[in-house]
């Protein structure tokens, strides 16, 4: 396959971030290439089975105005003159960041680029990454290849509007001649662009994370100080949302703590990177508390139940409805404790997925279980659930999603987990 340099990027990585930019780059600029080491990612790619994490992906990736290359061989990965270091930073079994493949595969990425390439840089990384890395790889100036920063802001499930209506672009550079380049080759979106030394944009990226981190935390800890008083946090957040210097769009509802993956990165990478003690004990705080806050489940249903065989039935396994990610999960303290547990999805096909009894039959699941934990659902089965509780009124709905309060609150035994109290650990 002949190459024209310059004509158009290539995108290195096809996880869910090289997925994202690659598919909808094609659909607002131009055409482009992609380039997957991981066979099992490159193959799914080229069926069109995309991430799990942005449902609409596909619908997209039909209506594309522009061709996307596949390129299996690296040894074309030289003839790029722009490329995208697409990869998200993968996590361990314990949700901690695992930067050293990132690092690895940046060199790999060096080895086999071109002289004066331009490789714009989109994984998630602790601030300070990429100068460290600059000064380690000696390949990098011998080859003249720039490396910019871009900070990632989508947002999972929605990464499809985010990215094609920004509301701002920001780069990290360490040559000013990059912003005429950058405005040029971004010039089809129409938002306020920033620019900034490369250290500076890995802050930015942070500081948006930690700040929602911020609001998730605030949340949890209004939401056990007001138990403290006799009520949930819930019931009085509409005036705060109404307030403009917070603002309805807010992360300031009681949860079981974060999940997904992104914030709990940034909130790693500070603890771990500040030399100070005093911010590395506030960040030690918020994970302790947002253990704390997964294990408020397990100690509903112990309350509720004190025998050893529970058997129950979990209903969206997603730490929300519109992207699929168990990374941190919110039931991961359910599985600690080895009960018994089925899972019903209507958003995500969970068939290969082997870390769960998956189930296929809604009303046959209904009846094995004990207990059932309402995350999502889509509206008929929702009806059957309904349905299912008024006729068998002794058995359990704990539902954990602050939007459906009140579709439940007239089910004999469901507890709405966010509207009442918790006393000692356990919700009344």
């Amino acid at each position: 396959m002949k190459i024209k340099k310059e004509s158009l990027p290539l995108f290195y990585g096809l996880s869910h971030i090289g997925q994202v930019f690659s598919i909808l780059w094609s659909n607002k600029i131009s055409s482009c290439s992609v380039f997957e080491d991981n066979k099992k990612l490159y193959r799914q790619f080229k069926k069109k089975k995309f991430s799990d994490e942005e449902p609409t992906l596909k619908q997209a990736f039909l209506k594309k105005k522009y061709k996307i290359h596949l390129i299996k061989n690296k040894n074309f990965i030289s003839q790029y003159s722009l490329i995208f270091f697409s990869i998200d930073t993968p996590l361990d079994i314990n949700g901690k960041p695992l930067v050293k493949i990132i690092e690895n595969q940046l060199s790999k990425l060096i080895s086999l680029s071109g002289i004066n390439t331009k490789i714009i840089f989109l994984s998630q990384v602790y601030p300070g990454f990429l100068e460290k890395f600059y000064k380690k790889n000696k390949e990098i100036i011998k080859k003249n290849i720039q490396i910019i920063y871009m900070v990632d802001t989508l947002v999972m499930g929605d990464a499809l509007n985010k990215f094609l209506k920004p509301k701002q672009l920001i780069f990290g550079i360490s040559n000013q001649n990059n912003i005429l380049y950058l405005k040029n080759l971004f010039k089809d979106f129409k938002c306020q662009k920033f620019f900034f030394n490369v250290t500076e944009a890995e802050i930015i990226k942070m500081s948006i994370n930690l700040y929602l981190a911020f609001s998730v935390n605030f949340a949890n800890v209004m939401d056990s100080f007001c138990n403290e008083f006799g009520f949930s946090f819930s019931k009085i957040i509409n005036p705060l949302r109404n307030d403009n210097r917070i603002g309805t769009k807010a992360y300031i509802q009681p949860s079981l703590g974060l999940s997904g993956g992104h914030l709990e990165r940034d909130m790693h990478y500070i603890k771990n990177s500040t030399k100070k003690k005093i911010i590395k004990k506030v960040f030690s705080s918020f994970e302790d508390l947002n253990i704390q806050r997964k294990r408020i489940l397990i100690n509903v249903i112990k309350k509720i139940n004190h025998k050893k065989n529970i058997k129950i039935l979990i209903l969206g396994i997603s730490y929300k409805e519109n992207s699929f990610s168990v990374v941190n999960s919110i039931f991961s303290e359910l599985f600690k404790n080895k009960i018994k547990i089925e899972v019903f999805d209507t958003s995500f096909k969970l068939t290969s997925n082997k870390l769960y009894n998956v189930s296929n039959n809604l009303k046959k699941s209904l009846s094995n279980n004990y207990f059932y934990i309402f995350n999502y659902l889509d509206e008929y089965n929702k009806g059957l659930l309904i349905n299912y509780l008024k006729n068998y009124p002794s058995k359990y709905l704990i539902n954990i999603n602050n939007k459906e309060i009140s579709v439940f609150c007239k089910i004999k035994n469901c507890i709405n987990i966010f509207e009442t109290p918790i006393k000692n650990g356990n919700r009344n």
